[in-house]
């Protein structure tokens, strides 16, 4: 299992998850603050921009594939927006 951690400024972010297909479930945290090569985004009167995160989970070697795809696409549309992406396996634990 592949999990994806996307990490983009707000404003691109509708944009990103009307690309990702129907298919592909998804958790989005809306608010996302911090410091990065874009500079920092708190959410506040001083540093109002926000960034957001999207997680993904999949196991298939598909919906991986198309994801990529999605954010090569969106980083083409937006190449001076903040948009990172990372992937690494994970294990799915059996809680019961």
């Amino acid at each position: 299992m592949t999990r994806f951690e996307i990490v983009c400024n707000q404003a691109v972010e509708s944009d990103l998850l009307d690309l990702l297909p129907e298919e592909i479930s998804y958790t989005l945290i809306p608010a996302v603050l911090g410091r990065g090569r874009q500079g920092v985004r708190r959410g506040d009167a001083v540093w109002p921009e926000r960034n957001s995160m999207v997680i993904i989970y999949t196991d298939q070697e598909e919906q991986s594939e198309s994801i990529v795809r999605v954010l090569r696409a969106l980083k083409k549309n937006f190449p001076q927006e903040g948009i990172k992406a990372f992937a690494y396996p994970v294990e799915n634990l059996e809680l019961l």
